[in-house]
């Protein structure tokens, strides 16, 4: 079994490495109303699916393609030369105007309507073995400073945070706070507390360093951003977006076996993908190749089992972490996990993989206290104890 990582600290290549271009293209548009048909001739930059919110972005061709295909999930184009890209569009100064340019060109603009007083720049390298947020930081300023200026004039901050892992990086204009680059420190909600010394301020907003960027290309060339920068296997790659994931690890020398799963994002927060050429995702900043043997096996557990079992539920006080929230921690959807919430006493990360940590259990219902009074399956298996539970879980506080 591998040790579980959680130091943000991963070295840097030495320039991003630009993917060539494939020959079709599979775009990840589930959730979009598409606005396209199978035969259609596209020109790149032409908007392919629209969000059904109105402050929603768009989805546009990364490439001049024929449509070979297009439903609730996908569009699949081939490259064809038949047309020309779009011309770039004018970016206008004023707010209003700034806006809806960058909602047309594909930014949400659900999170940028409002002034904030304070504005946090997360530089922190988003999870364990993801290096992309301090690659750009070091390679791509003059971008992310074109980005900076565009979202200051959105919510008008009287005051830039820029929160880091490292001791050479800042921004101009920013002050610069410094975190322990150790996950989960990544975490926009964290980022904001180190910031503010405050849990959920009203007057924060906290963007990415590779949001900063996605706009930053926006405001430099005029036209939607068709391509993403992303980690993979220690080295940065920048592709077209809807390249499929099949191409990118050939062309990386990356292999990937039967019984691997091949995950969009990195080992904590990434998604496993069902089908090798699904297609490279806007926002995708790492791309996870995880060996069928990196983990041994493990049972499942139900949502009432996991109550039983989480230190940080009501009734529960580990020691130095029984200062009451009033929120609600979800539990994320991982294998042998029921998705649904938890009311939690201090946020917990669940490792279901970790190192046995020494904790106690705290069952919050006595002994035999099924449904009509049946003992619990996991009582007709055998005792529940903290031995068994720090073989397949670790329970680490967000705090």
């Amino acid at each position: 079994m591998r040790k579980p990582t959680f130091s943000l600290q991963s070295p840097l290549s030495s320039e991003i490495i630009d993917v060539p271009a494939p020959d079709w293209l599979n775009l990840y548009v589930c959730g979009y109303d598409i606005q396209v048909q199978r035969g259609q001739k596209l020109a790149a930059g032409a908007e392919l699916a629209r969000h059904p919110k109105p402050l929603g972005g768009v989805v546009h061709a990364p490439m001049s393609a024929v449509v070979d295909k297009a439903d609730f999930a996908y569009v699949t184009m081939k490259a064809s030369a038949a047309l020309d890209p779009l011309p770039p569009v004018d970016i206008p100064e004023d707010t209003e105007g700034l806006r809806e340019a960058l909602r047309t060109l594909g930014v949400r603009m659900d999170r940028f309507m409002q002034n904030r007083e304070i504005l946090i720049i997360n530089g922190v390298n988003p999870e364990p073995t993801v290096s992309v947020a301090e690659q750009l930081m070091r390679d791509a300023q003059p971008t992310l400073l074109r980005g900076l200026e565009a979202v200051r004039k959105l919510v008008a901050p009287q005051r830039m945070v820029l929160v880091t892992a490292t001791l050479d990086q800042s921004l101009p204009g920013c002050e610069t706070v410094r975190v322990k680059p150790e996950y989960p420190n990544s975490l926009s909600d964290l980022a904001v507390l180190a910031a503010t010394g405050r849990e959920k301020p009203e007057n924060a907003i906290a963007v990415s360093v590779m949001k900063l960027w996605f706009i930053g290309r926006i405001m430099e060339t005029g036209r939607p951003v068709t391509d993403t920068v992303f980690t993979l296997a220690g080295k940065n790659y920048r592709a077209v977006l809807g390249t499929p994931l099949s191409y990118i690890l050939e062309f990386a020398g990356v292999p990937i076996n039967a019984g691997d799963r091949l995950v969009i994002g990195g080992p904590m927060r990434g998604y496993t993908v069902f089908d090798v050429d699904h297609g490279l995702e806007k926002g995708a900043y790492a791309v996870t190749v995880v060996p069928k043997d990196a983990f041994p096996p493990h049972g499942r557990r139900s949502l009432h089992q996991l109550q039983r079992m989480c230190p940080a539920l009501p009734g529960a006080h580990p020691a130095g972490h029984d200062r009451p929230l009033r929120r609600i921690w979800p539990v994320r959807k991982n294998p042998g996990l029921r998705p649904g919430f938890l009311h939690g006493m201090r946020p917990v990360l669940i490792l279901v993989h970790g190192p046995p940590p020494t904790a106690a259990l705290h069952p919050l219902r006595p002994q035999g206290a099924g449904r009509r009074g049946q003992p619990l399956a996991h009582e007709r298996s055998g005792p529940l104890n903290a031995q068994r539970m720090n073989e397949e879980f670790a329970w680490l506080p967000l705090s």
